[in-house]
């Protein structure tokens, strides 16, 4: 099921190399950030950050409607990861205007704050 712009913040999955593209145009004709986090499921670390991510996105995102989440399957979309230059999993790429604006890898729970005030570095000017 694609997801659509008026969903508030929530994790959706980009399953196909092409639908990446479908959903940065979306957020950049709306003006919104979009973060895409790369994991490989059978990694620890990914599997660690799981949960800490996703109640990051509902405790601090949750209500904003200018920040997109998607997660994508390193296994399955290594070339898109190539791509945007994504290094390493669990990783995040923040784009904005249909461009890749910070690329972060953050594999423990304590290092989302970090995420967490770089999205809202990105969020300031939209």
């Amino acid at each position: 099921m694609a997801r659509t712009m008026d969903k508030m913040a929530m994790l959706a999955p980009i399953q196909k190399h092409d639908e990446y593209y479908t959903f940065r145009d979306k957020a950049a004709e709306n003006k919104c950030l979009m973060v895409v986090e790369f994991i490989s499921p059978r990694s620890v670390p990914c599997k660690e950050m799981e949960r800490p991510f996703k109640d990051m996105i509902t405790s601090k995102f949750q209500n904003n409607n200018k920040v997109l989440f998607y997660t994508a399957d390193l296994n399955n979309l290594v070339n898109l990861a190539r791509e945007l230059e994504s290094e390493g999993a669990p990783s995040f790429v923040l784009v904005k205007d249909k461009a890749v604006k910070k690329h972060m890898v953050i594999t423990r729970a304590e290092k989302l704050p970090t995420l967490q005030k770089e999205i809202e570095r990105q969020l300031e000017d939209i």
